[in-house]
């Protein structure tokens, strides 16, 4: 917990770009000893898939899809059990692994696992890869068997050739997706105010607009305009 204290409050002193910083936080696996600290986020919640998923959309893109793991958002129609399994499947092929040898453990991926879902209201079922809310779903390259992990990877464990993860850790920063965006410019909003533009701040969604939409999307843009320099923003 110290490491991973130390490891934010360097990032932010050194004005490391908000974009960067939740790329090493989202693709973290523990392996480079420099950016270890940043699998504190997946290994703290002991690679539980329900909770990284509900903690993924809230904290990195504003949006609280807990009631929506079971089924469609009863009260809010923004959110869908879609959206949520979507997020989920960047993270259901994440474990924890332990090397024995250097006693540590490491947050792996498989190459393999699918997700399927199922209303508990209506019984409608589907199935999705991986997908942002308001994106698209990520393609994946097909491997021929046996030919889905690095033939030497940088660990001691399997590494696969094509990591969802490391792509959640792309889609999120690439400066296209505005859930992200708007997202943590209403936080440093919020930081500086008191409260965000839209409150609560993990609650983005049409039937909670921002107090002034106008500024939440100006604040939004130029971030990403300034490279998601935080000492600049603010």
């Amino acid at each position: 917990t110290n490491e991973w204290r130390t490891y934010l409050q360097q990032s932010f002193a050194a004005n490391k770009p908000w974009d960067a910083l939740a790329r090493e936080i989202l693709a973290a696996d523990g392996i480079d000893d420099k950016l270890r600290p940043a699998a504190r986020f997946y290994m703290d919640r002991e690679a539980e898939v329900n909770r990284l998923t509900r903690d993924v959309g809230r904290i990195f893109f504003g949006v609280d899809l807990e009631c929506a793991q079971c089924h469609d958002h009863p009260l809010i129609d923004d959110y869908h059990q879609s959206h949520y399994y979507g997020i989920y499947a960047f993270l259901n092929r994440g474990y924890l692994f332990e090397d024995k040898k250097a006693k540590k453990h490491f947050y792996a991926e498989r190459a393999e696992g699918y997700v399927t879902f199922k209303s508990v209201f209506t019984e409608e079922s589907g199935r999705t890869g991986p997908r942002l809310p308001g994106g698209v779903t990520v393609p994946e390259p097909a491997f021929d068997k046996g030919q889905e992990y690095v033939e030497k990877p940088r660990g001691n464990f399997p590494e696969p050739k094509f990591s969802r993860r490391r792509q959640l850790a792309e889609q999120a920063t690439n400066g296209v997706n505005q859930l992200f965006n708007r997202n943590i410019a209403n936080r440093l909003w919020a930081h500086m105010m008191g409260r965000g533009l839209v409150e609560p701040v993990d609650l983005l969604h049409t039937d909670n607009p921002p107090a002034n939409p106008k500024l939440l999307a100006l604040l939004a843009g130029e971030f990403v305009t300034l490279k998601f320099d935080v000492k600049a923003l603010l």
